[in-house]
């Protein structure tokens, strides 16, 4: 499959760039190009583009001939996310806008009127990676004709998590091998959806259930790997 990569965003800079206020650095373009490779894609950049509806609209229709539409940012409900509304617009039929999981909440998923798949993942850095692994990955698999859906693993854990709302939750972790042969995942210092830094050591998101109790250091885990 090709995948279109669409990147939106008035606040966005070049990585070679210094960001001045209000600005940040276009990581996701990279992540995503390589992230879709790794998946044995190949992904077509066909716009970084501003926070305006014009501009979204013609990014899109322009990458209507890659097989998979894949954008990040413009779609949660800010006044300049217009990503929900353009589709709707063109004609696309939108599956789901929200899913409860942390990061990653404002995900959303349509099909355009020849077939194209579109996913719309958030801005956010850590919550674009996050519905990657989780809904983009497994849909290029199966264009491709596998099921690959990613294996849930159990570890020991390193570090203290708190308890967990109503929303299914991930947490970066790196993993090391234990004296009994098993998986240890050690919690990293990581601030939230938009710490890309936090990010750079992680092989592995910790999944936490809706509603799960707190849990320290020694007690088991289930995690799905990164790598």
């Amino acid at each position: 499959p090709r995948v279109a990569v669409v990147v939106t965003g008035s606040e966005l800079v070049e990585v070679s760039e210094r960001p001045a206020g209000g600005q940040i650095r276009n990581s996701n373009q990279y992540v995503l190009e390589s992230l879709i490779r790794s998946v044995h894609c190949e992904p077509v950049v066909h716009a970084v583009v501003k926070d305006e509806r014009l501009a979204i609209s013609e990014a899109i229709s322009k990458a209507v001939d890659c097989d998979v539409i894949c954008l990040t940012g413009g779609v949660s409900m800010g006044a300049f996310d217009f990503v929900p509304d353009v589709l709707v617009a063109l004609g696309a039929t939108v599956h789901f806008h929200k899913i409860s999981i942390k990061p990653g909440r404002p995900t959303l998923f349509a099909t355009l009127p020849n077939g194209q798949l579109v996913f719309a993942l958030p801005g956010n850095p850590v919550s674009a990676l996050v519905g990657f692994r989780l809904l983009v990955a497994p849909a290029l698999a199966a264009l491709q004709g596998r099921l690959e859906l990613p294996p849930l693993l159990r570890a020991e854990l390193r570090g203290t998590l708190p308890a967990e709302g109503p929303r299914r939750a991930y947490y970066p972790a790196s993993l090391s091998v234990g004296g009994n042969g098993g998986y240890v995942a050690h919690l990293l210092s990581w601030h939230g959806s938009g710490d890309a830094l936090g990010m750079a050591g992680a092989q592995a998101f910790i999944v936490r259930p809706p509603g799960s109790l707190p849990a320290k250091a020694g007690e088991a885990v289930m995690f799905i790997p990164l790598v």
